[in-house]
């Protein structure tokens, strides 16, 4: 058959209509995100009966993707099983791949017979959902595979990567303006990076251009890469945050005491990995550490952008000039303006002039005036689209007027700046002056941000006098090019400044009386968002967990701050809010580093200004110490921390603080009596004030109390509440961890079937979450369901991925498992033997544990 150009693979999306139209709707936008169609019954036409249409849809479709939740669909009068079972049944040597809402506690059991026989398909894919985003992500990530491994399959064996603890990469965006005048330079930096150069700096002055050719090369170069990462460091002011900032970009966990540098190593592995570092220039004393990751990445590269080099061994300088201006030729040649407009920066000047004014045209009457700003603007282009977006006013002659003096001025004044700084610092000044006193304001308060901002955060930290009306000003600031606006996904525009435009405005700020004020104002907005997403205090606070990533800059900002301030209360209040978000993020060490430092405050009485703050930098420090395996010491902190909070009658942080000494207390003492006793204090203060997360914590750390205490019938139901109630929220590591514990529970009492069912739940979420610590229980419950199944050496192999995680990210074997934990590994030496033992966990160690944990029930 010879296939027309326009020939697609085709998907075949099968549920009930009416339960899940929103979920069709996320289905269909992940299978066009992939560039294949979806076949969907209420996309055809209508004048054939409802099963004619679907057959004939589903038959000349080459995937099926199945999504189940209560309903089994209707049966027609003349048919005995439903339309969602019949599309099931004659997609029969059909790829499929099966999806099921969870919880749903009134399935028809005719549906439920119906997702039995598909566990029990050894030809389908199944996995559970809660959300939209959730199945979005599970079915693209599915179908992304499903073709891998079919393409790979006609002719080669599947390769499994050596590392696979990136997320997935975003998409490299084309600029929404043409890059102008910069193609020689693209194409020189990028031949530079394929010929094998590892480091390469982009070096220039502000505001010439360095982010936009670096982005360029990055499009240019990445099917030379296995991947491309563009990682944005200009917010960062910590150089020992630049290595934890690259681990956020690119998916890799970072848990414990272990370094972000190991993490993003280990992320890497040996694959071909382009990360583009802009803005490097504040931090760079991060430049040794830098070199010791390419050391120990030998397929990594990096392309960074600074205003000075690194000073690297084996670094590749690439300086960046200005664009091309005009030579001050004849303004009366017959082809003045063509040879004009051909020059780079007239070329920027007329594209930014007409976005600001459609009409502008560059003629004989103006274009002297457009080569003589470029000239004066050094060929700068944040300099030239500054004053070009003053075209909606102004006409070139007018601008020059306004413009010549001011610059000559403050270039022959500022005599510490090389020419080009002084010539941009000429242009914003002139920028400013000519802004009006509210415009001004505003401004400088911009620059408290940092990361960009909704307009609800700007409203509500500027929004005082001499501003009466911010979105007015912010969008006067807008047409200036002052400020941008920079779309995120799902949430809307933020708005932000490019980083040289800011920090003038940081300066201008300094010079304010609000400078103070504004700070403060700024904290406060961060400390509400931080409250909203504390989960173990505040409903339905993972919702806000995309906000509290986007904003991730400024809330370390506001830390930044509290901290020079010397603000104990607020800075408790950060540390109890964020602790969890750190923990589950898989971002303690960021965490640990600064709450650490507020442990001197609770040995002085002025450190803490009262007993809420004292609870809350004691919570915060007894989780810290958790998380690093010092249970004694976290006991200690705890204790103090509940004490404080029943003084202050504060009912949250009793119950969570119950349940995390509810948590260590029998590892520490094996006192099994005290830990049922908080934790249904814990419980009952969750159902009280309504706190899903934290009932859902406390419930499965009841359940397990209970069960190890004997009450084996009452612990599980227990854990089974918790767990719907942690579908409800959402939360995938949480919902990981009640699925392992029931998987332990279900293994010591001897029922394998039952202990591998929720393992393969729990193992989905480890490969969603990438939660290193719950893996490492995976694995070894994998491991001790293998060993039941007499599948001696891949319990070994489970064992050894185990062993490879904990000795990496310090993961200690809790008390109550060790003598269990102990047995198999000398129940597995005795099976294999000494050699066979240490092969098989040998190979474990070196395997991608993601790939080792289990997909599907025994």
């Amino acid at each position: 058959m010879i296939l027309t150009p326009d020939q697609r693979l085709r998907v075949f999306v099968s549920s009930t209509l009416g339960e899940l139209a929103p979920e069709r709707v996320s289905v269909r936008g992940a299978v066009e995100r992939l560039h294949l169609i979806p076949v969907m019954f209420e996309l055809g036409a209508r004048p054939h009966p409802p099963a004619q249409l679907y057959r004939a849809y589903l038959d000349q479709s080459h995937v099926f993707v199945g999504v189940y939740w209560e309903r089994y669909g209707w049966v027609a009068p003349d048919e005995t099983i439903s339309g969602l079972e019949d599309e099931f049944l004659r997609s029969d040597g059909m790829p499929r791949l099966m999806y099921i809402k969870e919880p749903a506690p009134e399935r028809d059991a005719a549906l439920t017979e119906l997702i039995g026989r598909l566990a029990d398909n050894p030809d389908s894919s199944y996995r559970r959902f809660s959300t939209l985003e959730e199945l979005a992500d599970l079915v693209e990530g599915d179908l992304a595979i499903l073709l891998s491994e079919r393409f790979e399959a006609n002719d080669h064996p599947v390769v499994v990567p050596g590392s696979t603890m990136r997320n997935a990469p975003p998409a490299l965006l084309a600029p929404l303006t043409p890059t102008i005048g910069r193609r020689y330079v693209v194409e020189a930096i990028a031949d530079l990076v394929r010929s094998g150069a590892r480091l390469v700096t982009i070096t220039g002055t502000g505001g010439v251009g360095k982010t936009r050719v670096a982005s360029e090369v990055a499009r240019a170069v990445e099917p030379d890469f296995d991947e491309v990462r563009i990682v944005r460091i200009g917010d960062v002011v910590d150089p020992a945050l630049v290595t934890a900032t690259i681990a956020a970009a690119i998916g890799a966990t970072v848990e414990r005491a272990r370094p972000a540098l190991d993490a993003v190593v280990d992320a890497v592995g040996a694959d071909h990995l382009l990360l583009v570092l802009d803005n490097l220039e504040q931090v760079t004393e991060a430049g040794p550490e830098l070199a010791l990751l390419l050391d120990r990445c030998p397929g990594l590269a990096l392309l960074i952008t600074s205003r000075h080099v690194l000073r690297l061994r084996g670094e590749h300088e690439h300086p960046l000039a200005p664009l091309e201006v005009p030579g001050r030729t004849a303004e009366d040649a017959p082809d003045a303006v063509e040879r004009l407009g051909a020059m780079a920066a007239v070329e920027l000047f007329v594209e930014h002039a007409t976005a600001a004014r459609p009409a502008f045209r560059l003629d004989a009457s103006n274009a002297a005036a457009v080569a003589e700003l470029c000239r004066r603007l050094d060929g700068l282009p944040l300099a030239i689209e500054l004053v070009a977006a003053r075209t909606r006013l102004l006409s070139p002659e007018a601008l020059l007027d306004r413009l010549g003096d001011r610059i000559d001025l403050l270039a022959s004044g500022s005599v510490d700046l090389p020419d080009r700084q002084r010539t941009l610092r000429a242009t914003l000044d002139w920028s400013h002056r000519l802004l009006d006193e509210r415009e001004q304001a505003l401004f400088a308060r911009l620059a408290v941000f940092r990361g960009g901002a909704s307009l609800e955060a700007v409203e509500a930290v500027c929004a005082a006098e001499p501003i009466d009306d911010v979105l007015e000003t912010l969008s006067s600031l807008l047409e200036k090019s002052l400020v941008v606006l920079v779309e995120d996904t799902g949430a809307g525009p933020r708005i932000a400044m490019l980083q040289t435009v800011r920090a003038y405005a940081w300066e201008r700020l300094l010079q304010r009386p609000e400078l103070a004020a504004t700070r403060d104002r700024h904290a406060e907005r961060c400390l509400q968002l931080v409250l909203s997403c504390d989960p173990a205090h505040q409903a339905r606070a993972t919702n806000q967990w995309a906000e509290l990533e986007r904003d991730l800059p400024n809330v370390r900002a506001a830390i930044a701050w509290r901290t020079e301030q010397d603000d104990g209360a607020a800075l408790g209040l950060f540390a109890a809010s964020l602790w969890a978000w750190y923990w589950l993020g898989g971002r303690m060490s960021e965490g640990r580093a600064w709450i650490e430092g507020l442990a001197p405050r609770l040995d002085r009485a002025e450190g803490v200004a009262d007993g809420e703050a004292e609870a809350c930098v004691s919570e915060a420090l007894g989780a810290v110490r958790f998380s690093l395996g010092d249970r004694a010491g976290a006991e200690a902190l705890l204790r103090r921390a509940l004490a404080a909070y029943r003084a202050t009658d504060d009912l949250e942080g009793i119950a969570i603080v119950s349940c995390l000494l509810a948590v260590i207390i029998p590892a520490v003492d094996g006192s099994i009596a005290e830990a049922v006793e908080l934790a249904t204090a814990a419980v009952a203060g969750g159902r009280a004030l309504g706190l899903d997360w934290g009932l859902a914590f406390a419930l499965a750390v009841l359940g397990s109390v209970t069960r190890r205490e004997g009450s084996v019938e009452q612990g599980i139901a227990l854990q089974h509440e918790a767990l719907v109630l942690a579908r409800e929220v959402g939360e995938l590591v949480l919902i990981g961890q009640i699925l392992g514990q029931l998987a332990i529970g279900a293994l010591r009492d001897g029922d394998l079937d039952e202990a591998a069912s929720f393992l393969a739940e729990a193992a989905d979420c480890c490969r969603l979450t990438r939660q290193t610590e719950e893996t490492v229980f995976c694995l070894e419950i994998g491991a001790a369901i293998a060993f039941g199944d007499d599948r001696i050496r891949e319990a070994a192999v489970l064992m050894g991925a185990a062993d490879a995680i904990r000795d990496r990210v310090e993961v200690a074997v809790w008390p109550v498992m060790q003598a269990q934990r102990a047995a198999l590994v000398a129940a597995l030496a005795e099976a294999l033997g000494p050699d066979e033992h240490a092969a098989a966990r040998a190979a474990g160690c070196a395997a991608d544990p993601f790939v080792l944990l289990p997909t599907t029930t025994r």
